[in-house]
Formats: C-alpha cells, sequence, structure tokens
C-alpha cells in the first residue's frame, strides 16, 4: 500500500507527524500521532488528463481507459474528465467512443474506479499561435466541424479560443448543450474574451471544479 510520510496540518489549526495511505478505493486514509485516524477525504476531482501510466487517452482503448481510471483512483482521484487533443475529427470521434464505452461499463458497475466524468476536448479550435504541444490542425468552430463536435454526448468541457471565426456562435450553441466552454489557447483581444464570456463561456484553464458541474 503506498504512504506519504510527512507532517498533517489539522483543523484546528495545529501540525502532527503522520501518514497518508493509499489503498485500491478512491478515498485514502489519514493517520497522525497522536493515534488518531480519519477515512474520508474531500473529493478529488482532475479536469484534464491527457494521459496517465503511459497511457495516451487519444490512442486509448476502453480497457486502458478504465486502467487509468483505476490507477488514479489508487492515487486519491474520485472523477477525471479523459481529454482528447488536437486531431482530425475522425480521431476525435474515434477517442469520444472509447470513452463513452469506458463510461457506459462504469454506469453497469462492471468497472470501478475513479469516475469518468466525460470527456473534455481541448482543441481543434485553437488559436494557431498558441498551439504550445498540439499539432497545426487546428479549425475555425464552424459548418461541418462544430456540428460533428457538438454532436460529442459525452463532450463536458472544451477548450477553444474565441477570436476564431464563428467561435461566438459556437459557445452559444455548445454551453446550450450543456458543455462548459473554457477559454485557452488563445491570442484574443480584452474584447475577444469579453464577447466570449457573454456568449456562454465560463471557464479558462485555470478554473476549479465549478467547471464540471
Amino acid at each position: 500500500m503506498p504512504t506519504l510520510q510527512g507532517r498533517i496540518a489539522q483543523a484546528d489549526g495545529s501540525i502532527s507527524p503522520g501518514r497518508i495511505e493509499f489503498g485500491a478505493t478512491s478515498r485514502p486514509s489519514c493517520h497522525w500521532t497522536p493515534r488518531r485516524r480519519i477515512s474520508s477525504f474531500p473529493d478529488w476531482s482532475i479536469l484534464q488528463v491527457n494521459g496517465s501510466h503511459g497511457i495516451d487517452v487519444m490512442n486509448a482503448s476502453p480497457d486502458e481507459i478504465l486502467e487509468v481510471a483505476g490507477k488514479l483512483a489508487h492515487e486519491g482521484t474520485t472523477a477525471w474528465l479523459p481529454t482528447a487533443v488536437t486531431a482530425p475529427l475522425d480521431q476525435i470521434e474515434k477517442t469520444h467512443r472509447a470513452i463513452a464505452d469506458a463510461m457506459s461499463r462504469q454506469s453497469r458497475g462492471t468497472s470501478s474506479g475513479a469516475k469518468i466524468l466525460g470527456m473534455h476536448l481541448e482543441g481543434p479550435f485553437i488559436s494557431p499561435k498558441r498551439l504550445g504541444a498540439h499539432p497545426p490542425l487546428n479549425l475555425e468552430p464552424r459548418g461541418d466541424a462544430i456540428h460533428r463536435v457538438a454532436a460529442l454526448e459525452k463532450l463536458r468541457l472544451i477548450t477553444l479560443a474565441p477570436e476564431l471565426l464563428g467561435a461566438r456562435e459556437a459557445i452559444r450553441l455548445l454551453a446550450s448543450l450543456g458543455v462548459v466552454v473554457s477559454i485557452g489557447h488563445t491570442n484574443a483581444t480584452l474584447e475577444d474574451a469579453e464577447a466570449g464570456i457573454a456568449a456562454g463561456a465560463r471557464c479558462s484553464p485555470i478554473c476549479s471544479t465549478r467547471c464540471a458541474r
């Protein structure tokens, strides 16, 4: 059982030596001196996981996605969003199918691990000037591209550059479907960002778990 040793800050402000043990469940247990024990922690949700433990979400099978869910749970994560990056739409749809399959197995109780909340799509609607590690396959969020993305039933969060042609209409469409739009990988001006927020964007790359609700 993996264990972290160190000093633990308690609710009353005191600090005591202790350890945190990570078992096979999603809730680690905490032990400290004087002899006390607490076995419940707040939920730890991760909104962007592009890959973990040698598994790349973009190329993962449903079994591999569930393997990541199990590994994350073992480390204390209770919920997460497998994250696809900029790629041809056919590849993004394939990744979505794998995520949806893994979610279905979890909902049937045939697999455990950190709960898969849905898919985070980081691209392809990002600025060509702010690609970061993404390949130069960015698209404008309009026409066939936005309709295919909007049809992804398990899409829960999308990173999008609001200055792109068609972005405001795309944000309104995605928001109406319950998808959280995050402004990111963007070369937007203040006016572009404000227009994106007015259209329904309500998250940024540094956002809280409120974005996934």
